[in-house]
């Protein structure tokens, strides 16, 4: 059995910290088995987090989930904005610009869903309810219809949609 000094075992870890157990032990010529013995080694040795720690780990992971939500929440708006844009692509071989007053359907379409999303998460982080459910009789069917009619009104056709 090889005897590794504790500078090859501080290497190891930092190694395995860095690139993974298999890098570690290949660079120092040992097994994983014996870095991850090591790490166990090393974890016995610490003492507990004191409760003060444990309470400025807890602000600090509070504060960082506070700016996450402000984050979702801006992300979402920004996308809905970006739909009343100007939107530009570049088409053709010459990739010439094409301007339009807001996005295309498509691109209105992925802003307005990646929207959907951001507002989704922000929710869930707040502790909502992310799924609603219609108690009403048809309160699914309902408003389906209600959006069907919209569009025919605004298409001007009834055969359509």
């Amino acid at each position: 059995m090889a005897t590794y000094t504790n500078e090859e075992r501080a290497a190891a870890l930092q190694l395995y910290r860095e690139h993974g157990a298999t890098h570690a032990a290949r660079t120092i010529g040992c097994s994983r088995q014996q870095v991850y013995r090591w790490l166990r080694e090393e974890m016995s040795r610490h003492t507990p987090p004191q409760k003060g720690e444990i309470e400025a780990e807890q602000r600090y992971q509070q504060a960082l989930r506070m700016y996450g939500r402000r984050r979702w929440l801006e992300v979402s708006i920004r996308m809905l904005d970006r739909t009343l844009e100007e939107a530009k692509d570049f088409r053709g071989p010459d990739l010439t610009p094409v301007t339009w007053d807001e996005p295309p359907g498509r691109e209105a379409q992925s802003l307005v869903t990646t929207a959907a999303i951001a507002w989704d998460k922000y929710r869930l982080e707040m502790g909502e309810s992310t799924f609603r459910t219609e108690r009403a009789e048809g309160g699914i069917d309902r408003e389906l219809r209600k959006t069907i009619d919209e569009w025919r009104r605004q298409l001007g056709s009834h055969d359509d949609v």
